[in-house]
């Protein structure tokens, strides 16, 4: 073939420019010799000249006949080669109108957006799929690393974007998940909504929302906490009925009995709000949500990661907390007095904290008031912490100076609190693919197919006799890449060996929590922690509250951070003018308050017990690092 020949066929013609670009990116048969290859250069000018011969009034009908799997390389071309005067706006009307879906192909491509910018605009204002569109560039989150950005015309305004959404919203087929999607837009330069737009996205939300209800059967699981009184009860168990709906049963007699001070160890110990670590067990967990959690469906930027699991905590822990409050009443007590007196006198007894007064709501006043006083207070009381931790006392006058401190800012009185996980170490997060995730191929090999080990730290942990050779070729990168980073070993007899499991826990709590106790590792762990912050794994933290605790917090307190969070500084704030209730929302909110205050006490006593500890001269002793299952 030589670059003289004509072809007729489009299809033939977008053949010879995949060609070129197998060419170009190295991808070759062994079988083409190089006089091919060589051959191939006549290709590009073969495409050229055909698509400078066509014209505008023959291009929708040319268009039509390309076979589905080139009709994005069409646009390709077209771009690339900068071809002129071929289309306008009958000719891309007629081809979008025909086909919509045509119209995200040409947003792939920057240079033909951009030169026929005010077509491409009409085009936008007239099609049903835009909004769509735009809420895929500009409002999901991409987990894909090579999702293909979309380019919109520079003449299409803000105004004209909120016009193409609020069109959407008032379609009657709209989609859940991008009205959803809507609801949850955190404002930008490329796309931002009024608050009237969102106010309707979030009524349609609930409009549809109601219809999948009325249509069908929904999915439910239903959570209990039971409290019995009888004597001989169990502190604590957990049963599941027939349809697996959990049963939480406590012993409602310990709850009466025990101090004030005791209480708040007892949301610890029994209600399990913080690991013996002191680490928030509340928080979204990324290994706890089902694997089709994380990839089916749209997800918006800036919103924090309610899976199911996170709901589920969310639910028993409400639930908790009111069974708590119930059994109080029953003697007259109060969880308030409860939380003034663990933060004026205990940590004032124990640790020496010098804990001014706090206020503490009325029995008797509403439910806006409660979360008003409760939410003030938790603020005032990371303001006093991080005061402390500053200065080792409380001057009151000096409280009264300083700007306003949220509970996410407190500071530790440790300089080396935690190891925070670096998101954006690519050979970590390798790591806890190979090591955790449930999608590794290394966990699914014979003879332990059957036993469905969740990932690879479950099927180390409980076999000794993995040999190497089991690994189908495919397979064998992921142990070589844990290998390499000595993380694995093949003994003599072709067996796989943990180098150090004491490192191999680090890195379970690392997958976890995205951090890890500095004070309770062993002398032993000190080096693999060493190792991993000159590896750019991890980085030290002297905040009071782990990155993933600070964004539980942010997550109910502000809106900030996140677009789906429960904001309520916004509603609580002094000033404020929270809506009315809504099926008993400010008592759950007053509830959600206090279990966030009881851990924002956990964590502050945790500090201090620490510091206390090293203070003294003497050795804080580890407790569960080696140990995290």
């Amino acid at each position: 073939m030589n670059e003289n020949i004509y072809l007729t066929d489009i299809n033939d013609v977008l053949e010879l420019y995949h060609v070129c670009k197998y060419i170009d990116n190295g991808c070759v048969l062994t079988k083409w010799t190089d006089e091919f290859k060589q051959k191939v250069n006549c290709f590009k000018p073969i495409v050229a000249r055909f698509f400078n011969s066509l014209s505008k009034e023959n291009l929708p009908e040319v268009f039509n006949s390309i076979e589905f799997s080139y009709k994005e390389s069409f646009w390709e071309v077209i771009d690339k080669f900068d071809i002129n005067n071929l289309l306008d706006e009958n000719t891309l009307h007629a081809i979008v109108m025909k086909e919509p879906s045509r119209l995200r192909e040409i947003l792939h491509r920057e240079k033909l957006v951009r030169k026929h910018g005010n077509v491409i605009e009409k085009l936008l204002m007239e099609n049903d799929s835009s909004a769509e569109l735009l809420l895929q560039q500009y409002v999901e989150e991409h987990h894909i690393s090579d999702c293909k950005q979309l380019y919109f015309p520079k003449t299409l305004t803000l105004i004209n974007r909120e016009e193409i959404i609020n069109r959407y919203l008032d379609k009657a087929d709209a989609n859940l998940n991008y009205v959803r999607l809507i609801a949850l837009a955190k404002d930008s330069e490329q796309l931002a909504f009024s608050d009237k737009t969102k106010l309707k996205a979030k009524r349609k939300e609930s409009e549809l929302n109601q219809q999948i209800l009325e249509s069908g059967t929904p999915f439910r699981t239903t959570y209990t906490v039971t409290i019995s009184m009888d004597k001989n009860a169990e502190v604590k168990c957990i049963k599941y009925d027939e349809n697996g709906n959990p049963t939480l049963h406590y012993n409602g007699n310990i709850i009466q009995q025990i101090s004030n001070f005791a209480l708040i160890h007892y949301c610890q110990a029994a209600f399990g709000f913080t690991s013996n670590m002191g680490f928030i067990q509340l928080i979204s967990k990324r290994n706890e949500a089902e694997t089709l959690e994380r990839i089916i469906g749209l997800k918006a930027k800036n919103t924090y990661p309610v899976y199911h699991s996170f709901q589920s905590k969310e639910y028993i822990s409400q639930l908790q907390i009111a069974a708590m409050i119930y059994t109080l009443e029953i003697d007259g007590r109060r969880l308030e007095v409860a939380i003034k007196d663990f933060y004026e006198n205990y940590l004032k007894k124990e640790y020496g904290y010098p804990a001014p007064s706090i206020t503490i709501p009325s029995k008797d006043t509403t439910w806006i008031e409660k979360c008003r006083t409760l939410f003030a207070e938790m603020e005032a009381i990371s303001k006093q912490y991080n005061l402390f931790v500053q200065e080792k006392e409380i001057d009151l006058e000096l409280l009264m100076l300083g700007k306003p401190i949220g509970v996410t800012e407190v500071k530790s009185l440790l300089q080396k609190k935690y190891y925070a996980v670096d998101e954006d170490n690519k050979e970590l997060n390798n790591i806890f693919h190979f090591l955790f995730g449930d999608q590794s191929m290394l966990t699914y090999i014979d003879p332990y197919k059957e036993k469905h080990y969740r990932c690879f730290y479950r099927l180390l942990r409980e076999q000794s006799t993995i040999a190497f050779s089991n690994y189908k070729p495919y397979q064998q990168h992921g142990l070589q890449y844990l290998i390499d980073r000595k993380l694995l070993r093949v003994d003599n007899k072709g067996l796989i060996r943990v180098v150090d499991w004491d490192t191999i826990h680090i890195l379970k709590h690392l997958n976890e929590y995205r951090a890890c106790p500095y004070w309770y590792c062993t002398e032993k762990m000190y080096s693999s922690l060493d190792k991993m912050v000159e590896d750019g794994w991890i980085i030290e933290s002297d905040y009071l509250l782990t990155p993933e605790e600070r964004n539980y917090f942010s997550f109910y307190l502000n809106n900030e951070k996140y677009t789906n969070g429960y904001a309520y500084r916004n509603k609580y704030a002094h000033g404020s003018n929270p809506p009315p209730e809504k099926t008993g929302s400010h008592q759950a909110a007053y509830n959600r308050l206090l279990i966030l205050f009881i851990i924002l006490l956990l964590k502050i006593e945790e500090d201090l017990a620490i510091s206390k500890i090293i203070g003294s001269g003497s050795k804080f002793v580890p407790q569960q690092v080696q140990h995290p299952d």
